[in-house]
This record gives C-alpha cells, structure tokens and sequence, in this order.
C-alpha cells in the first residue's frame, strides 16, 4: 500500500499546481474513509467545465510528467468522461491515474463541501508511520 500512497503523493503535489478542484474517488478514498480494498490505480474528480478546459488540463498534465494519456468514454450516451494518464514515477511500476470529469452533475459540491481531502488524509497517514 505505501508505493500506491508514494504516487498518491506526486498526484497531489503536481494536481495542486494546477490549482483546480479536485477530490480523490475511487477504491483509494474508500480506504481511506472505510474498509481497506485493494486497488490498482489512483482516481479523482475535477471541477473543469467546458471541453477546452478539458482539453488544457490534460495538456498541462503531460507537461508535469504525465505519461500515456488515453481518453475515458461513455459510449451511451457518447460523452468524454476523462483521461487515463501513467503517474510519474521513476520506477516501472508507475500506476494509472483516471481523472474524471463531470457526470452527475455534484461533483462541483462535493468537491466544495470538503473539509479535508482524502489524499490529504492519506499522506497524513503515511507521516505518521
């Protein structure tokens, strides 16, 4: 669990400098907040609202180190719903990271309402060891 809280690290410093809203979802947040399960990659939700947005924030995701960038789609109805990226690492063990936009339309209040993120917390965890 530490080299997937390692990469947790390099996501949140480097999605920090974007200075956009984000939350961390998936498996990784559900141990975090819950029960431990296993996981194979890293996923959060941005607030980003037009398709340039979008566009620019997988631009400038490449330009920090990002690799592999795929795009992330519903296929009914056809929408972009992300990009998967490789997390930089300097091991071959890198993992994907999926960011993922809007789709249900709270995204933006979840991700405002938070009081501490769960990346946060979970490098916390990781200091304290």
């Amino acid at each position: 669990m530490i080299g997937i809280l390692q990469q947790l690290r390099t996501v949140t410093e480097k999605i920090d400098q974007l200075k956009i809203g984000w939350a961390l979802i998936g498996g990784l947040a559900v141990s975090v907040h819950g029960t431990p399960r296993t996981t194979k990659d890293i996923n959060i939700s941005v607030v980003v609202d037009t398709p340039f947005e979008q566009e620019h924030l997988a631009e400038r995701l490449l330009q920090l180190g990002f690799t592999e960038q795929q795009l992330l789609m519903h296929t009914a109805p056809t929408q972009k719903l992300g990009f998967r990226f490789k997390i930089p690492s300097p091991t071959h063990s890198a993992l994907p990271l999926d960011i993922l936009f809007y789709s249900s339309g709270i995204e933006r209040e979840v991700i405002g309402s938070a009081h501490i993120s769960s990346a946060r917390l979970a490098l916390d965890l990781i200091d304290e060891q």
